[in-house]
């Protein structure tokens, strides 16, 4: 309860703060809200309350930005940083003064044509076409930094593309014979290529193959599932993950093994980084280390013969898919 000054009763009386539907008009919206009034106790009108009125605007404000997409304050200051800009230098980019740049990330709401222009900013290709077409009025200094910036993000969105895409072209399927009962299980292949690549010298991109291969298959033999959720297929050169040169470079990409080119014309694997501990559960570690140990100091050319005697690819033909019942069939 608090005391202020009513109109109607000309003096200081006590009040009440009651719950009320009330309706605003927000440049042609009507906006209903459950709002929060202030009501005098001797004449029972309503009463202005500063920062009920501010809350209730909010509220308003708040209800239109979600109808309209209109964006936040924070999403606007959100938006500069991710450029690394003052509101001075935004307001310069887009040709609308600091001082609307301020009052927008102060609560205003900006005029539609501002509001596309600010979304469009959203993606960094759109913030290149302006400069590169239109110009701006940044310093020289500001307008190189934020090239930089530029050729950052939009670096990294080629990178993220690219990593979403690999995964759903990989993964985009239901586990079920075809993948060991399994799900596409990203960090488990990470960590297998990491760590038989870390053990494995002179690993070529057949070798690789195999081992997945022959550790999935074989941990299917002992477990009743597979290990990486990967599906295998009949290749040329054996049995091979179905997408293998997508998820190779999905592994490049991930920062997990490098490919480098050597002079016998093949790419030599080798990790990126350390095996992670406790990725890899404990009998799935034991199965891949078991298959290093059995088939690690084979050339790529013996390890692919052994492969290709497997009933896996003999009672398969080029391109298929290869079911795991044949891990029931192995040769050791």
């Amino acid at each position: 309860m608090e005391n202020l000054y009513c109109p109607r009763c000309e003096k200081l009386v006590e009040t009440e703060v009651r719950a009320t539907r009330e309706t605003y008009d927000v440049r042609g919206e009507q906006i209903e809200i459950d709002a929060q009034v202030a009501y005098c106790l001797a004449c029972h009108e309503q009463i202005f309350h500063e920062g009920l009125d501010g809350k209730n605007l909010d509220k308003v404000y708040h209800e239109f930005r979600r109808r309209r997409g209109v964006l936040t304050p924070k999403e606007i200051r959100d938006l500069r940083k991710k450029y690394g800009l003052s509101q001075r230098a935004l307001g310069r980019l887009l040709r609308l003064g600091e001082i609307t740049i301020h009052r927008y990330e102060n609560g205003s709401l900006p005029s539609d044509a501002h509001n596309e222009l600010l979304v469009l900013m959203e993606n960094p290709a759109n913030v290149k076409r302006l400069l590169d077409g239109v110009g701006s009025d940044l310093s020289v200094n500001e307008e190189e930094k934020l090239r930089k910036r530029l050729d950052d993000l939009l670096t990294a969105d080629v990178h993220r593309i690219f990593l979403e895409s690999a995964q759903a072209l990989l993964g985009d399927y239901k586990p079920s014979v075809f993948s060991g009962f399994r799900a596409f299980n990203p960090e488990t292949i990470r960590e297998m290529s990491v760590y038989i690549s870390s053990k494995v010298r002179g690993l070529s991109k057949t070798k690789l193959m195999k081992l997945f291969f022959y550790s999935d298959f074989y941990h299917f033999k002992q477990h009743g599932r597979s290990i990486s959720g990967l599906r295998y297929a009949h290749l040329p050169y054996g049995p091979g993950a179905d997408g293998w040169n997508t998820l190779l470079t999905w592994l490049e990409q991930e920062r997990d093994i490098s490919l480098t080119p050597t002079v016998q014309e093949w790419e030599l694997i080798t990790p990126l980084r350390e095996v992670e501990a406790g990725v890899l559960r404990t009998e799935e570690l034991n199965t891949v280390s078991l298959i290093v140990d059995k088939f690690g100091h084979l050339s790529a050319s013996e390890l692919s013969k052994i492969s290709h005697m497997e009933k896996a690819y003999t009672e398969t033909t080029t391109g298929e898919l290869i079911s795991y019942e044949y891990a029931l069939e192995l040769s050791f």
